[in-house]
């Protein structure tokens, strides 16, 4: 940034007028700050994305298939319904369902299941473990700012997976605005699930 308004003399102080080197010192530290300030707003902006029409899908990549290797098969959501095109809203943690029925990659094949229909949770794990199974869970939405598409990706292999476990509730309502309020540090936080049936997932 060059600064100043030139002078007729080679004097750097302008003949003594101490005003000038005021000026000069006013319009630096000015210049700074309104940089500084639009940098700011520019950054606030455009750096808190919010996504419209976000959309999620789940995929099954098996490593260790027989017939082959790193085979991708999609997985069906059925909360929310891929039926409808599991749109989420962000403004609120949303809780992404598969469920493990036949049709799931997840599901034991017949030979290694003692049922058509259901299977115990060791047999699920077995599987998966033996598959060495990776689900990768991608989030697709438009920028309401940019209209650019962005996209989040996510993997989680069998050491991921957490048996009969949920998350803790992290979203209250606030006593003055009765407004809800998420908890970010609980976001994360896994709690044990309510009991189930021993013999079937």
């Amino acid at each position: 940034m060059t600064i100043g308004y030139g002078a007729p003399t080679n004097d750097i102080f302008y003949g003594g007028c101490s005003s000038m080197a005021l000026l000069l010192t006013v319009e630096s530290v000015s210049g700074i700050f309104l940089d500084s300030l639009c940098f700011g707003v520019f950054f606030v902006r455009f750096s808190r994305a919010t996504l419209v029409e976000a959309h999620v899908r789940c995929y099954s990549v098996a490593k260790r298939h027989s017939d082959a290797p790193f085979q991708t098969l999609p997985m069906r959501i059925q909360s929310p319904d891929d039926n409808l095109g599991a749109f989420v809203l962000l403004a609120l943690p949303q809780l992404i369902v598969h469920r493990i029925d036949p049709s799931s990659p997840l599901f034991p094949p017949p030979a290694s299941s003692s049922s058509t229909s259901s299977v115990t949770q060791c047999e699920i794990a077995h599987h998966v473990a033996q598959s060495d199974l990776e689900l990768v869970v991608v989030l697709e939405g438009t920028d309401a700012t940019s209209g650019n598409t962005m996209q989040a990706r996510y993997s989680y292999t069998a050491d991921d997976i957490k048996w009969h476990h949920t998350f803790a509730p992290c979203v209250s309502r606030d006593p003055v605005t009765h407004g809800a309020v998420v908890d970010f540090d609980l976001f994360h936080t896994l709690v044990p699930a309510p009991p189930c049936p021993s013999t079937v997932v």
